[in-house]
């Protein structure tokens, strides 16, 4: 599973640093980035809450249509392994 959640977090990293995507939804990525992060949690509850946080970036209408994509890529893996 970490092996996912370390693909997970590399991707988002890229679309926080990725000029096309609005600060509002950077923020929602941020957190989702941030709870993957988080070592204090089982990697279970860390997985949730990002699932959590990615959801709301997918159904953010301000969400550019390339970024939508890449999310749902990350969410279908990780849901996998959730």
């Amino acid at each position: 599973m970490n092996d996912k959640i370390d693909e997970a977090r590399s991707v988002l990293e890229a679309l926080v640093m990725d000029p096309t995507v609005p600060k509002g939804v950077k923020s929602k990525i941020r957190r989702a980035f941030e709870a993957l992060k988080e070592n204090g949690k089982e990697a279970g509850v860390r997985v949730n809450q990002a699932l959590q946080d990615l959801d709301e970036v997918a159904n953010d209408p301000s969400t550019p249509s390339l970024t939508r994509m890449q999310i749902w890529s990350i969410v279908s893996a990780l849901e996998q392994k959730a």
